[in-house]
């Protein structure tokens, strides 16, 4: 399945939704696991758990987030999805797209942004959604 284009900086969503032997919805033994694999076959992001999103509502539905950051470049990423039922019975597999487009900035895009007059100098100060907090001197219009 193709999940959409991003920029760096932003948050491309990802999950599965794991079937047992018979392709029914199915709680797995364990949370699945997701790797993303680059064009160029690094792996940016390799074996990492991703909750459940609604246990209560929807049986073995799991989703994540995956931040763009430093490690993400331009390019058509893969995704594979890897759970386990019944006792280690069946393994599941299955393989997302998504694409990283030209733009944007690895620690994202900024969500505050406060001016502060320190008499010598000017600052802004930002906080981006990657939980950073970066300052500007003198800013022009």
């Amino acid at each position: 399945m193709y999940r959409g284009q991003y920029q760096l900086g932003y948050e491309a969503p990802i999950g599965i939704q794991c079937t047992d032997a018979d392709l029914n919805p199915a709680a797995p033994d364990a949370a699945p696991t997701v790797t993303i694999y680059a064009a160029d076959g690094s792996k940016p992001l390799e074996n990492k758990a991703i909750p459940p999103k609604d246990r209560a509502q929807a049986t073995g539905l799991f989703e994540h987030f995956v931040r763009l950051g430093s490690d993400f470049a331009t390019g058509v990423y893969s995704v594979l999805y890897k759970w386990t039922t019944d006792g280690g019975a069946f393994t599941g597999r299955y393989v997302d797209y998504f694409e990283v487009l030209p733009g944007g900035h690895v620690d994202g895009t900024v969500l505050g942004l406060h001016y502060f007059d320190a008499g010598h100098a000017q600052f802004l100060v930002q906080q981006t959604d990657a939980g950073l907090i970066k300052a500007g001197k003198n800013p022009r219009v």
